[in-house]
C-alpha cells in the first residue's frame, strides 16, 4: 500500500462568535497499489461449477496473465503440462470457464480473463479492460462457430469453395 502523508496550517474562524483559530491539517491518503483486486462472489460461482484438479488450471491462468491487459498466451497442451492434469482436464476447464464468463477466448490460445473477476491495476485501467473484455465477446458471438484451423489477428486465409469432404465429390475432381 502507497501512502502520501501531508500538513498544512489552516485558518478557521468560528461564524457565531468570531473566533479566529489556527489549526493544523494533516492527510494521510493510502492507495491500493501493487495487488490483485478479486471480485469474491464471482470466484466462488466459478469455483462451484470447477472440480479440484480444474482449480490448478484457474491458478495457472491467473498466475501467468499479463497484468496489463488481463491476457494469457498459451496452449492448452503446455497448461497440461505445466500443471500436471490431462489436456481433456484443461479442456473442460476451459470451456466451463468461458460458458461462466471468468474468461474468453479472442483466438485459439489467447484468453482474456474477466475484469470483473480479477483485477490488477487503476481503476481507470481496469474500465478500458472491461470495455475490451465486452467488445471481444461481442465480436466473437457474431463469429460463425469455428470449424476450421484458426489464425492470429490480421492473418487472413481464404475460404474454402466447399465445405463437403473431398469423398463426396469424387476423387476425379481434384
Amino acid at each position: 500500500m502507497e501512502r502520501k502523508i501531508s500538513s498544512k496550517i489552516e485558518t478557521w474562524v468560528n461564524q457565531e462568535t468570531g473566533e479566529v483559530r489556527q489549526v493544523q491539517e494533516i492527510e494521510v491518503k493510502a492507495t491500493d497499489k501493487g495487488f490483485d483486486k478479486v471480485w469474491l462472489g464471482m470466484i466462488l460461482a466459478i469455483l462451484d461449477i470447477i472440480g479440484s484438479k480444474k482449480i490448478n488450471v484457474i491458478k495457472y491462468l491467473l498466475e501467468n496473465r499479463s497484468r496489463t491487459e488481463n491476457t494469457i498466451t498459451v496452449s492448452q497442451h503446455k497448461i497440461a503440462k505445466d500443471v500436471g492434469v490431462s489436456i481433456q482436464t484443461v479442456n473442460e476447464t476451459m470451456k466451463k470457464l468461458e460458458t461462466a464468463d471468468f474468461i474468453h477466448r479472442i483466438v485459439p490460445g489467447h484468453y482474456r480473463i474477466n475484469p470483473a473477476v480479477i483485477w490488477r491495476g487503476s481503476h481507470m485501467g481496469r474500465m478500458a479492460i472491461m470495455a475490451k473484455f465486452s467488445e471481444e465477446k461481442a465480436a466473437r458471438a457474431s463469429e460463425p462457430p469455428d470449424t476450421e484451423q484458426a489464425t492470429l489477428p490480421g492473418v487472413s486465409v481464404p475460404p474454402r469453395a466447399s465445405q463437403e469432404p473431398l469423398a463426396a465429390k469424387g476423387a476425379a475432381q481434384y
